[in-house]
């Protein structure tokens, strides 16, 4: 699918179109009628009570026909509408998303096992209502955390087990105990704020090895420090998912080596950090005879399906992917009633696709009641319709290969190409967030990542972010709806990755250059108009203060013939230079056309010629000086404008 958004004519876009891109990022639109290059033609975004404009023989644009804009967008634009004016015609505007990114390491502690250094990996991610991230990973012996604010610290919860070699089998280096968890499939935050996440030995452990291999599910308290650990009933589970379930009192989790899906209930049943399976039989029962309390309800599959995550519909249905069954499966737990809806075949033709199936993994339901799966192996984001599973043949594909109930949206790979998706996470938008990776072994440079979403409206509408240097690889994917932000595993880098949607007036969050933070902007020009955003912020008038760092247009510093400025509001080069152009105007005597005109193109040979560099609208409140763009004439608010800054120099970090 094509990374533009299409804009026509006629302005027939609907108003739920979006596109989004990363700070400073590339655009690709395509359309008709863009015409060629021309003084009167732009790309024109307006932010708040903010606009930009990048006309068509800007150097940010790449390429400009009458079909197809590809352009970077100004550093200073941030979320809000595009809109492609042709020959001052506008196409209508388009919702724009912009997004920074910034990303936080997670240090590599490591395991020694039998002399192998073993490291962790983030792999699953949760964001609380208090804005903490919480990380879960593979090859892990604690709980980390991100705090919320603008340093985004990270530490880790100790999470104490039995004193030894440890209770986990591994197989990464041979075969031993282990004191780390191989398997950090899952975390989740519950409604009283606790967490809870997952901890495993090996998968696909053999049933005849030597050691056992413990499973159990973690809650931590943030506010009183409490570990809670809840081992399971049966030896060699490989825990993955888990699930919260409040109506019940239950949390639910995943046996995924002993394929079934199993609950019980905190406030009645055995919590044991210290538990040694060597130590003596497993005190954890199995619940029977319609118990409920002190024990672990468990529902076994009936084929080997390999149960991952689990999802809670409306109804109190637990839904869940079977990894290596190519199936998605919805259990009622009053009843026992099981449904399997199996996927179309899988298209993966590599190892270990190949072997294992397209792999249904993470799962998330949307706000109209949709299921969306990401299935691994086979890089497709997937969309289920839960209504028509009791009325539909969905237990079985068509003749044509396909499941009435089951819509594969989005389909990344052609199954050669090594392209994943792991997860999938609904923000506030009801937008589908997911990560697409591509790994081809053993061809240098092929390890790359994306993040992309899928429309609100779900119209099959996909909208990729540019690729983000550094960024080769995305695992788990979380909403943090009290923010906003996408946080997402990035796997091989050991880091966590976050996309902060970037709206007017909140362009600085997080520390960045600020009027509160100047020290921050000294090195920076983003409006490129020969002042740093840190003058431009300070409060000395004379050193160019007072002004908007992100608009070129508030001053009157004027370019030679080569387009260079002098920093300075002086005689001869400002107020005498405008003095020339009095009355001068625009060439077509339209100033909304004037308005798209390059800031930085070379002024004229002509002294008394027309350019916008002399040109304001009238003063904006209580400022000395002109913040509006070009009229269109150069007139006498023009002229006292630039008098009024006179002696503004931007030599004060010089």
């Amino acid at each position: 699918m094509s990374n533009a958004w299409r804009l026509t004519r006629p302005r027939r876009l609907s108003n739920r179109a979006s596109w989004r891109t990363l700070r400073a990022g590339a655009l690709t639109l395509t359309g008709t009628d863009f015409g060629e290059v021309s003084a009167g033609s732009a790309v024109l975004f307006d932010y708040g009570s903010r606009s930009a404009t990048v006309i068509s023989d800007s150097p940010l644009i790449e390429r400009w026909t009458s079909d197809v804009i590809d352009l970077s967008i100004p550093w200073e634009v941030v979320s809000g509408e595009l809109r492609v004016v042709v020959d001052g015609i506008g196409s209508e505007p388009v919702e724009l998303l912009v997004f920074d990114y910034d990303s936080v390491d997670i240090p590599i502690s490591g395991n020694n096992e039998q002399g192998i250094f073993i490291v962790e990996h983030p792999l699953a991610v949760a964001a609380g209502p208090d804005g903490s991230v919480w990380l879960n990973e593979e090859f892990h012996v604690g709980l980390k955390v991100i705090a919320s604010g603008p340093d985004l610290t990270l530490s880790a919860v100790e999470i104490p087990q039995a004193e030894g070699p440890g209770i986990f089998a591994q197989t990464a280096s041979g075969h031993s105990r282990a004191r780390f968890s191989s398997l950090g499939e899952d975390v989740e935050i519950a409604s009283d704020g606790t967490v809870w996440f997952t901890q495993g030995g090996a998968n696909f452990y053999p049933d005849d090895a030597a050691f056992l291999n413990t499973s159990r599910v973690i809650n931590f308290d943030p506010e009183t420090g409490k570990v809670s650990c809840y081992n399971l009933p049966v030896d060699n589970a490989a825990v993955y998912g888990v699930l919260i379930d409040d109506a019940r009192g239950m949390v639910w989790y995943s046996e995924s080596r002993t394929n079934a899906i199993s609950g019980f209930r905190p406030n009645s049943t055995i919590s044991d950090c210290l538990f040694d399976p060597y130590a003596g039989d497993n005190p954890v029962q199995i619940c029977s005879d319609g118990l409920l309390d002190s024990c672990h309800l468990r529902f076994l599959l009936p084929n080997a399906g390999n149960p991952a995550h689990l999802e809670l519909d409306t109804e109190g249905n637990i839904w869940f992917t079977e990894s290596l069954g190519n199936k998605i499966g919805r259990l009622t737990p009053e009843t026992g009633e099981l449904v399997e809806l199996p996927l179309p075949a899988t298209i993966s033709q590599t190892f270990p696709g190949s072997w294992v199936g397209g792999s249904p993994w993470e799962l998330a339901f949307d706000e109209q009641g949709y299921l969306w799966v990401s299935e691994f192996f086979d890089a497709t984001v997937t969309r289920i319709d839960p209504a028509l599973v009791d009325i539909a043949e969905c237990e079985q594909l068509d003749v044509a290969g396909q499941n009435p109930c089951i819509t594969e949206v989005y389909v990344a790979s052609d199954g050669l190409d090594g392209k994943t998706i792991h997860s999938v996470t609904i923000d506030a938008a009801n937008r589908v967030w997911f990560g697409l990776e591509q790994n081809l072994d053993g061809q240098a440079g092929s390890d790359r990542a994306q993040i992309g979403f899928i429309s609100s409206d779900h119209d099959s509408a996909v909208v990729m972010l540019p690729e983000i240097e550094g960024v080769t690889s995305v695992a788990g994917i979380a909403t943090d709806y009290a923010s906003g932000d996408i946080w997402f595993a990035q796997y091989w880098e050991h880091k966590v990755g976050r996309l902060h949607l970037v709206t007017a007036g909140q362009e600085d969050d997080g520390g960045d250059c600020s009027p509160a933070n100047p020290e921050a902007c000294v090195d920076l020009d983003t409006d490129g108009d020969g002042c740093t955003d840190a003058e431009e912020l300070g409060p000395d008038e004379q050193l160019g203060g007072r002004r908007d760092p992100e608009n070129f247009w508030d001053f009157y510093d004027t370019p030679n013939q080569n387009n260079d400025r002098d920093g300075e509001i002086d005689l001869p080069n400002d107020i005498l230079s405008i003095l020339r152009r009095i009355n001068a105007n625009d060439s077509n005597g339209n100033a909304e056309i004037n308005r798209y005109s390059d800031p930085k193109s070379p002024i004229p040979a002509d002294i008394t010629a027309y350019h916008p560099a002399f040109d304001r609208s009238g003063p904006q409140g209580d400022d000395p000086w002109d913040l509006g763009p070009p009229d269109g004439y150069i007139n006498l608010i023009d002229v006292l404008g630039v008098i009024l800054q006179y002696g503004h120099s931007c030599s004060g970090f010089n």
